[in-house]
């Protein structure tokens, strides 16, 4: 017999209306199919899901508070727009396969995927997750100390048992109930996979030192967290503003950069462009292992930075001359 959910919208007051534009919820009751084979992980092949807050709205997705008639507490999470229902397959498919051996210790235990139409005619991907509480709701490094080392503990076991990292990993990678914490945020344009070499050991606290614990991404993570002994605090300078080193490439590669287009340097302010740009050159840079102190490897990391500058924008090129011209004039 094939696997049902049966989807309704509470009863409190003000409910409905509050979820009227969200995802054609408001057409249930809608009665959803399990699209994988079900492992009876949450037993009746035929259940109810009652829809009781909005827990959070992306481009990707809207995230529900639920409850089955079971009394199980859950989350649905539906796919949130016209092209999002094959990045939440994905995501589903991520916790049945590289995920599937973290769940309900790591990530949250994954209750299946189901789909249906509503009478609109609206193509609808919802995915059930275990309930783990809520977001954190402030900066990751501002927590004490004993729950940084039970986050970064958790996000060790989550690269040893997948070879993926979150990419710009931070609090809203991040949920906690009664001091337990989860990983949680596996859309595929955030999931770096790499061949990870932590060690597990973290050595909290200890001096810092290049590759403390045998992987880049988990030392960047480290770092911003402020877990270990530094002399002088790691920064780095981009367009004569002061960042945290953590998420960019080495000085060496963002001075190059910079000299090769003065355009960048021109205004009073770093366009968001630009930062993306340095982002994902460090990103590349981790994922292929490549030491910008070493001569071959820079030039490998200059050679991507080249191939992937973005454009620059018309309104920043205008900016640019105006404030060039205006320089001029006086």
């Amino acid at each position: 017999m094939t696997s049902t959910l049966q989807i309704e919208l509470s009863e409190s007051d003000g409910l409905s209306s509050q979820f009227a534009n969200y995802n054609h919820i408001i057409c249930g009751p809608i009665s959803m199919q399990r699209d994988e084979q079900t492992d009876g992980t949450i037993g009746a092949k035929q259940m109810k899901a009652k829809i009781l807050a909005l827990l959070d709205e992306t481009d990707y997705s809207v995230v529900f508070k639920a409850e089955l008639d079971s009394g199980l507490a859950v989350v649905l999470k539906f796919s949130g727009d016209g092209n999002s229902p094959t990045d939440l397959c994905e995501e589903a498919a991520a916790y049945t396969g590289c995920l599937k051996t973290l769940q309900g210790s790591v990530v949250p235990k994954y209750y299946g995927k189901y789909s249906t139409r509503c009478p609109h005619g609206r193509y609808l991907v919802c995915i059930v997750l275990e309930d783990c509480g809520e977001e954190i709701g402030r900066d990751l490094d501002e927590l004490e100390n004993k729950e940084k080392y039970k986050i970064l503990e958790k996000l060790g076991e989550f690269h040893l048992g997948s070879n993926y990292h979150p990419g710009d990993f931070g609090d809203h990678n991040v949920l906690v109930r009664n001091e337990e914490y989860r990983i949680i945020g596996f859309h595929r344009d955030n999931m770096w996979h790499h061949e990870c070499k932590f060690d597990g050991r973290w050595r909290f606290g200890e001096d810092f030192k290049p590759d403390i614990n045998n992987c880049g991404l988990l030392g960047n993570v480290g770092l911003s967290f402020d877990i270990w002994k530094r002399e002088i605090p790691l920064r780095i300078d981009i367009n004569r503003r002061d960042y945290a080193c953590t998420g960019y490439p080495s000085q060496k590669v963002i001075d190059t950069l910079l000299e090769e287009d003065g355009r960048l340097t021109v205004l009073p302010f770093t366009p968001w462009f630009l930062l993306t740009w340095l982002r994902d050159i460090c990103k590349h840079q981790d994922e292929e292992e490549l030491d910008s102190d070493d001569e071959e490897d820079l030039q490998a990391i200059l050679h991507y930075s080249r191939e992937t500058k973005p454009t620059l924008p018309e309104w920043f090129l205008d900016l640019v001359q105006s404030n060039i011209s205006a320089s001029t004039e006086h």
